[in-house]
């Protein structure tokens, strides 16, 4: 069992019971008040599940609105110099983005490497595909790696990953990127053997090991609160086995989990300017040498206070992640509608600007007012930020970017607000921008009010709307993992796409929302590409798919002016997507034997995948649920990623290594 671990005082939730691990379907199981931590994290993960029966207001919910956060964390230690970073007001000023400073990041191609969420399935699957870029030596070309979900998660084992290190409880990491990401087998050469062995150092062993309700069982039963218990298990069962350290301070120890940064030159600058972080025995992990620059996020669902949020008219919008700065870079209001039994106005929130990544998740302080960034400025310092109460570390951005279960929460009529505070994700928020009312009613907040945050992939399930923004991005490699399947008979040039046909985020990118209204999901703020280009993308990657060897297409799209996320339209990007999916061709040269055990159907259509009840349920897009995997289902899908990846080289090598 891991050790007791830290238990935070974010939430100030009473300890859960334990969780129960013998439910069938997350679909059968009804939530109430007293039972929310009977079966939530299948039901969440899943965004499943039926609606609790409706209460009326309680003491509970006043005295939760009323305990926003008024001291600060960490013994009160105060930074005192924390840089802003914001996307100025002015259309005639260019962005100088913080990590373009960075000399070695500068010298990269203006490419970015995306992967979608899909939790467990993009994180073993994307394992393949990152292989096989290594071996092709293209990975020290791209300038960004980031993602959503399960794409922020593999993002940050493989940006942050410390060889050859001892992890308590774990062992020694791997020595190199090959054992950290595992082989790649060949369908003509797999065996039992190849497909059962699986190299502890690996992080394809991280959802092999033990499975994830035990995993979170045992936090829960050690003294862990339930939302820490999430980040606990995000950490030990995805970034472990990268060498990541703990995100909760140990017991009998003084110092506080590690922060995180990009490089040595960018810790000592920050140490330089705040004294207090090395007298508070702070330190920080840097990513390995030589990676692209990480971007991850998670989704702003909206203020606690606000809750709960009108399904049928949600505003989620994502906050950007990366080792130098966290926030949403654009200055913009944003307007939330409650839909409690009470009728309440909607309110306007100043979602605006970004401070260093180490200085996340507090109040702010007392003189903000008098420090903001004006609309003009780009950079500025806030001095005297209170530490926050939990110290922001890597694990927790990855986990919050892949709690799934915040926009359920949050919509549940009268139990939202409990429901939230006592098992979600809730952060202090402020902005270091100066309110402006374009485009919206007017901000107004009180600082550092508990905000709401949850999965990226509920507001942009790619993070290229945040990519976007960088106008000096020219590729993207796009790694849709996503368990819609592709429609091969549909023609997108005679109807506009439906849920069933492609990738809700991708259609979402070209102005077509085929979720339905009262989803889960809020993508009507992503329409960045102009539609005349989305149906010439599908055809390519239906080509793609009928030719069996990986459904791969190249396209250049146009970007289109998108106010709400500070995009400016007028120029093209070329994409590169790859969409996971059956692969005929991989299919033909599997072993007759594993085919059997496989199912694969008679027809060649990539939307009929095996039976659930196979011993590989819908390969390749495999469900999100359970979060664990058996050695063959993990090694077989990352065998197919990075067979698919070497077996379309040249197309990856003249987009990626062949830019001029």
């Amino acid at each position: 069992n891991p050790p007791h671990m830290h238990c935070s005082t974010r939430n100030s939730q009473p300890k859960m019971a334990h969780l129960s691990t013998s439910f069938s379907t997350p679909r059968s199981k009804s939530l109430t008040a007293v039972a929310l931590s009977a079966g939530v994290v299948a039901a969440f993960v899943l965004l499943k599940g039926s609606e609790p029966r409706p209460t009326t207001s309680s003491p509970i919910k006043t005295a939760i609105l009323a305990a926003e956060t008024t001291t600060g964390g960490q013994d009160s230690i105060a930074f005192e110099h924390t840089k802003a970073f914001q996307m100025s007001n002015n259309s005639n000023v260019g962005v100088r983005w913080p990590e373009m400073d960075i000399p070695e990041i500068k010298a990269k191609k203006p490419i970015a490497l995306l992967f979608s969420g899909g939790g467990t399935r993009t994180f073993i699957g994307a394992t393949g595909m990152l292989r096989a870029f290594t071996d092709l030596g293209l990975m020290d070309n791209f300038r960004y790696l980031g993602g959503a979900s399960g794409g922020g998660w593999i993002s940050s084992a493989y940006s942050y990953f410390a060889p050859n290190k001892d992890m308590p409880g774990w062992g020694k990491t791997a020595g190199n990127d090959s054992q950290l990401l595992g082989p790649i087998v060949y369908p003509e050469d797999l065996t039992n053997e190849t497909l059962t062995h699986m190299d502890p150092k690996c992080l394809r062993g991280t959802v092999v090991r033990r499975q994830y309700l035990v995993l979170f069982n045992q936090l829960l039963q050690n003294g862990m609160s339930f939302p820490d218990a999430w980040i606990g298990s995000v950490h030990e069962f995805y970034l472990k086995a990268a060498g990541i350290p703990r995100p909760f301070r140990d017991d009998g120890t003084s110092k506080p989990p590690k922060l995180f940064t990009f490089n040595e030159k960018t810790k000592e600058d920050v140490y330089a300017r705040n004294p207090s972080l090395r007298a508070g025995n702070y330190e920080f992990v840097t990513q390995k040498k030589g990676r692209p620059f990480m971007t991850i996020g998670f989704s702003a669902i909206g203020p606690l206070a606000s809750l709960p949020i009108k399904k049928t008219n949600k505003s989620y919008r994502v906050i950007e992640c990366n080792p130098l700065y966290t926030g949403r870079f654009n200055i913009r209001n944003v307007t939330y509608y409650t839909n409690g039994s009470e009728e309440q106005p909607p309110v306007s929130r100043l979602l605006a600007g970004s401070i260093e990544t180490f200085a996340f998740g507090g109040i702010p302080p007392s003189n903000l007012e008098y420090q903001r960034l004006t609309n003009d400025q780009q950079y500025g310092v806030i001095t005297s930020v209170p530490a926050p109460n939990e110290t922001f570390t890597l694990t927790h951005a990855a986990a919050l970017g892949g709690w799934g279960a915040a926009s359920k929460l949050a919509t549940m009529g009268d139990y939202a607000t409990e429901a939230t505070d006592a098992i979600g994700q809730v952060w202090p928020y402020w902005s270091p921008s100066t309110p402006t009312s374009t485009g919206d009613e007017g901000a107004s907040s009180s600082p550092g009010e508990k905000f709401v945050l949850g999965d990226a992939g509920l507001a942009d399930n790619v993070h290229m709307t945040n990519m976007l923004k960088r106008e000096e991005i020219e590729r993207i490699v796009l790694c849709e993992f996503s368990s819609i399947t592709l429609n091969m008979s549909w023609n997108a040039y005679e109807r506009p796409p439906q849920y069933t046909d492609i990738a809700d985020e991708i259609s979402g990118y070209f102005g077509y929302i085929t979720d339905p209204i009262d989803s889960n999901y809020d993508y009507t703020a992503t329409h960045v590409f102009d539609q005349s280009d989305f149906a010439p993308l599908v055809t390519k990657l239906q080509d793609a798919a009928r030719a069996g060897t990986g459904v791969i297409a190249r396209h250049t799209v146009t970007v289109i002016d998108n106010p709400e996320q500070g995009i400016r339209g007028g120029r093209q990007v070329e994409l590169l997507v790859y969409y996971l999916s059956r692969t005929f061709s991989w299919e033909d040269m599997v072993p007759k034997w594993l085919a059997n055990e496989i199912e694969i159907p008679d027809v060649r259509d990539t939307q009929v995948l095996p039976p659930l009840n196979s011993s590989f349920p819908n390969f390749p897009n495999v469900p999100l649920w359970p979060l664990d995997m058996t050695p063959q289902q993990a090694n077989l899908l990352a065998d197919l990623t990075g067979w698919t990846v070497h077996n379309n080289s040249a197309i990856f090598q003249d987009f990626i290594a062949n830019w001029e």
